[in-house]
């Protein structure tokens, strides 16, 4: 399976610098197909939302799946950015989609890299649709659906606890 990269820069650059590729966004300023990929993991986490509860499948092919995780990562690693804390993690996703994704944050920069059905010993390992859903703060807790050392899965779970307080 191929090797999939999605990268997010949160650096606060102004549009005027000349980056006529980077537009803001409510954490930083980001490259505009980062947008597309927003959209289209709001509308998957949202498509749960509704199906999931009335008993049905969430039918959702293996690449939409991969890409709602990558993003869905991706957001985890936001507050390390905007914090300014370096954080690599690893984690293992099964299911449709699923497969090995690599999580750096350095320098104001997240990157999630999505090598498919690689193996690693050390990483947190859960399914991937109930992954996301955690981690964008639905049921159930992320340490529930993601196994591995629990300061790591806590770490990981800084965007689910934004997600979850009041106005979040």
């Amino acid at each position: 399976m191929p090797s999939h990269e999605v990268g997010l820069a949160t650096q606060q650059r102004p549009l005027e610098s000349g980056a006529a590729d980077r537009i803001r966004f409510p954490y930083g300023t980001v490259h505009w197909s980062i947008i597309g990929l927003h959209v289209f993991w709001d509308a998957w986490v949202h498509e749960r939302d509704i199906v999931v509860p009335l008993g049905r499948v969430h039918d959702s092919p293996a690449i939409e799946s991969r890409a709602a995780a990558t993003y869905g990562l991706v957001m985890s690693g936001v507050p390390f950015a905007l914090l300014g804390l370096p954080r690599g993690e690893t984690v293992v996703l099964d299911g449709d989609g699923g497969g090995l994704f690599e999580l750096e944050v350095d320098d104001g920069c997240v990157t999630v890299r999505a090598r498919g059905g690689e193996d690693a010993s050390n990483a947190l390992r859960g399914a991937l649709p109930s992954a996301v859903d955690s981690l964008v703060g639905r049921a159930p807790d992320l340490g529930e659906v993601l196994q591995g050392p629990a300061e790591r899965v806590e770490a990981l779970g800084q965007m689910r606890r934004f997600m979850m307080t009041p106005g979040g």
